[in-house]
């Protein structure tokens, strides 16, 4: 950053202001490393600009984040295997506005992921020698 760049106080884009990312509870209590657990980052002008073009999210991934926030048991359980994965995925990835994203999957999602994983796995390799 340059000396004469004025800079601004915005919402830290990984936590989404909550100082928090309930994903990483078990690394320092899940405090932000992004903006050392304040909430806010400091940034350029230019930055902030930028950002704020490209901030808004795809209406298929708001679609996709709402749906896992609000997922239900027979939802869920009507996904197949690869659709199971491709939600624990897309979950991992720090979508604007849904900064628990990953944390609602675990509530909603993870027990079937992981039944289903069992079932996968030893599918995949019944009767192999190790």
């Amino acid at each position: 950053m340059a000396n004469n760049d004025r800079t601004v106080k915005v919402i830290c884009g990984r936590c989404d202001g909550t100082k928090q990312i309930a994903g990483f509870r078990h690394v320092s209590n899940g405090d932000c490393f992004a903006c050392n657990a304040t909430g806010y980052v400091l940034i350029t002008e230019r930055e902030n600009a930028r950002r704020e073009a490209t901030h808004d999210i795809t209406e298929s991934q708001r679609i996709r984040a709402e749906w896992i926030s609000n997922a239900t048991l027979t939802q869920v359980e009507s996904l197949s295997w690869k659709q199971l994965v491709n939600t624990q995925a897309f979950s991992l990835w720090p979508i604007a506005g849904y900064p628990n994203l990953h944390a609602d999957w675990q509530k909603n999602i993870g027990p079937t992921f992981y039944k289903m994983q069992d079932i996968e796995h030893s599918t995949l390799y019944s009767g192999k020698e190790g």
